[in-house]
């Protein structure tokens, strides 16, 4: 959702300013990921990412914006014809008529997220005074993206118990009493399944209260691997467990 809106955003905001062509690209695990795209020829576009694509997989992006992606730094080349450019990207330049480019960081203060791409293709060389307008525009997306992480923390931790990862009671009675009531109405069957940790005083009164937490959590981690992913495991309090198994009969 938060996403979505985003990348509509940055589509309006970037296209009566910028060249022909916008691309969000994100830094997720090691690997760089095109969160979106944008131009004024959706065909072409889909051609121009084939065709980077089929170069290089995830080299061309890399090494163009390896100086953005790491120190931030941001490039305008306001004449890719005459650049200095890796054989790959010169194929690109080539094949689209590319003319010039922007690129800039997205960042919070502590991290690079991604790099913000512009890039046109005649109409209109783009230069410095464009760098001030993809650098809003990046900032923009940092913003958007930052509290988009931040709100599905706070969802997660508002319904998960922090030690285990798993449901925490208050969200336990919220599924149960929706899962009961569609149950019924659908006249479907739902079980419920109550659980301890046999002796569990045992392991804290024996091995201390830090075994006793990795004790749950691998438990946790058990259930959790156990269940198919329609069912919910909680944690209801200290060492009992609820996993509510919806379209489930007793035998």
């Amino acid at each position: 959702g938060m996403r979505d809106k985003l990348v509509t955003g940055v589509q309006t905001c970037a296209l009566p300013i910028f060249g022909d062509s916008a691309f969000i690209v994100l830094n997720s695990e090691e690997a760089l990921k095109l969160e979106a795209a944008y131009s004024t020829d959706q065909d072409r576009l889909v051609k121009m990412l084939m065709s980077a694509f089929n170069l290089t997989g995830q080299n061309i992006a890399g090494k163009m914006l390896s100086g953005v992606l790491e120190k931030g730094d941001t490039v305008v080349i306001s004449n890719l014809q005459r650049s200095q450019a890796s054989d790959d990207m010169r194929q690109l330049i080539d094949k689209f008529g590319l003319v010039s480019l922007i690129a800039t960081p997205i960042q919070t203060k502590d991290r690079i997220l991604g790099a913000f791409l512009t890039m046109s293709t005649g109409q209109k060389a783009l230069g410095e005074e464009d760098l001030a307008t993809a650098t809003e525009l990046s900032n923009f997306t940092a913003v958007a993206l930052e509290n988009a992480r931040l709100i599905a923390e706070l969802q997660r931790s508002a319904v998960t118990d922090s030690l285990t990862g798993l449901y925490n009671t208050r969200f336990f009675n919220e599924v149960l009493n929706r899962e009961a009531a569609r149950a019924e109405r659908y006249a479907t069957p739902l079980s419920l399944l109550m659980i301890d940790v046999d002796s569990f005083k045992v392991v804290n009164d024996s091995f201390g209260h830090v075994v006793g937490d990795k004790t749950l959590s691998q438990i946790a981690r058990i259930l959790t691997q156990a269940v198919r992913n329609t069912d919910f495991v909680f944690r209801c309090g200290g060492d009992e467990f609820g996993i509510v198994l919806p379209g489930t009969a007793i035998d």
